[in-house]
């Protein structure tokens, strides 16, 4: 499986290719790439909607070391633009089978997130890891769903 072709046939089409995941999963090196979910640990100061959005914007920049063994998408979620705390999540895939070095060393704000490992033959955690690049709707981890207020890529 490559990378760079698994990121072009994502953003193939505008804003991307919605039958992308209908062939992902078989297509899947899961003893080359792994799949990651990420929660930011301190949802509950995220209170400021613009805030947040500055730091999913800081965070992206600081990934660039990253570029060539990752692919992902950072979210924030939460009732409406004014009234937070607003919950920062997002999903990976990362070329090998876990968070590359690159990612902690030269992203300090990667440790302010848990990293949780898909189980790509689970069908839950396929739904869940697609929904992170697609849906409009995102569970919280209160278990209450809420509309994605912003969503950006990592390409």
């Amino acid at each position: 499986m490559s990378l760079d072709a698994t990121k072009k046939d994502f953003w193939s089409e505008k804003p991307y290719n919605k039958n992308f995941f209908n062939t992902f999963w078989d297509k899947l090196d899961s003893g080359g790439f792994s799949l990651y979910e990420q929660l930011y640990n301190y949802n509950n100061e995220n209170k400021v909607f613009f805030m947040t959005c500055n730091q999913l914007g800081g965070f992206l920049q600081r990934c660039d070391a990253v570029r060539k063994y990752a692919m992902g998408v950072m979210s924030i979620i939460g009732p409406n633009e004014e009234d937070g705390p607003f919950e920062v999540q997002g999903a990976w895939l990362f070329r090998g089978t876990q968070v590359p070095d690159e990612m902690t060393k030269e992203n300090p704000d990667a440790e302010y997130y848990t990293w949780k490992k898909v189980d790509p033959s689970n069908p839950q955690d396929r739904q869940r890891f697609t929904n992170h690049f697609t849906a409009n709707e995102l569970v919280a981890t209160t278990g209450k769903v809420y509309p994605v207020l912003e969503r950006r890529y990592f390409k």
